[in-house]
């Protein structure tokens, strides 16, 4: 079974399985795979460790058995494998910032939340772990014209708005129009997720159109990441998986004024594969 199906038949077994104990070896066990490669494996699709997600899940359940039955919490934290139910009120407060009494009294609103979708992209061994694909190059300097705007990256409209700056710009420059194109993110500052943004194509173009300009992209050294599907919530993958490229293959990220390019061969399919190159510094080995 190839690699991200059984990491997304693992989701649908731990959900399955969420009122029984769950561990490391069983899940393992369960998908024929030694318990160390199984750990690294769901570290580098999911982001988190395996006994993080669980715990999350459980809490997530625990959401619907709170709003929906009148079980007592002491119940439920047991029907969901807590230790104690002390165990649970922690857990579930250390989560959602209030205790789960709190919650049934109607404290706060919280939905439960449907199984992550798996991000598709190549897997690679490095250095003994496994990480997302990635190359390294010098992205060499080009121009670019396109729309200006600024996104936060933390809100769920970011990727509709996107879309819709492109299409805009489909739309003047021709429907015919078959080109690379780019989103470029820069001037986002440390623990900021909000960027200036320019969504558009290579070369000097002119349109006119409101916030309609060309700006220079400096040569770049990068990794590249290639993705594939819908744009998807780069605030949660791309970090997740750039920390852990940074900390396996002993690299630095390069802090200058743009953050990361998105790339894509056509910009009349934006849903097809597509690279997230992100600045790097350069050392004596690259070289």
């Amino acid at each position: 079974m190839e690699q991200l199906a059984i990491i997304e038949s693992s989701l649908d077994y731990i959900e399955q399985n969420l009122n029984h104990k769950l561990s490391l070896d069983q899940i393992a066990d369960q998908f024929n795979f030694s318990k160390y490669y199984y750990h690294r494996l769901f570290s580098a699709v999911m982001g988190v460790s395996l006994n993080n997600y669980i715990l999350e899940r459980k809490l997530n359940a625990s959401v619907d058995l709170i709003q929906s039955t009148d079980q007592s919490l002491t119940e439920i934290g047991s029907r969901l494998d807590f230790s104690t139910p002390a165990a649970f009120s922690r857990a579930f407060k250390k989560h959602y910032d209030m205790s789960p009494s709190d919650f049934r009294k109607g404290a706060q609103q919280l939905s439960p939340t449907p199984i992550p979708e798996i991000v598709h992209r190549p897997l690679k061994n490095l250095n003994g772990d496994i990480v997302t694909d990635f190359s390294l190059e010098i992205r060499p300097a080009i121009k670019v014209s396109g729309l200006v705007f600024r996104i936060d990256i933390t809100q769920d409209d970011y990727i509709a708005t996107i879309q819709s700056k492109y299409k805009q710009l489909i739309s003047g420059l021709g429907s015919d129009l078959n080109t690379p194109g780019y989103v470029i993110y820069s001037d986002c500052s440390p623990d900021n997720r909000v960027f200036n943004v320019i969504v558009g194509v290579e070369g000097i173009v002119s349109l006119d159109l409101p916030l309609f300009f060309t700006v220079d992209a400096p040569e770049m050294y990068c990794v590249s990441f290639t993705y594939s599907g819908e744009l998807y919530h780069m605030d949660e993958v791309l970090q997740s998986d750039f920390a852990r490229f940074l900390k396996i293959a002993r690299k630095e990220s390069n802090q200058n004024d743009i953050n990361m390019i998105q790339y894509f061969e056509n910009i009349q399919n934006l849903d097809s594969h597509y690279q997230l190159l992100v600045p790097i510094k350069e050392n004596d080995l690259d070289a």
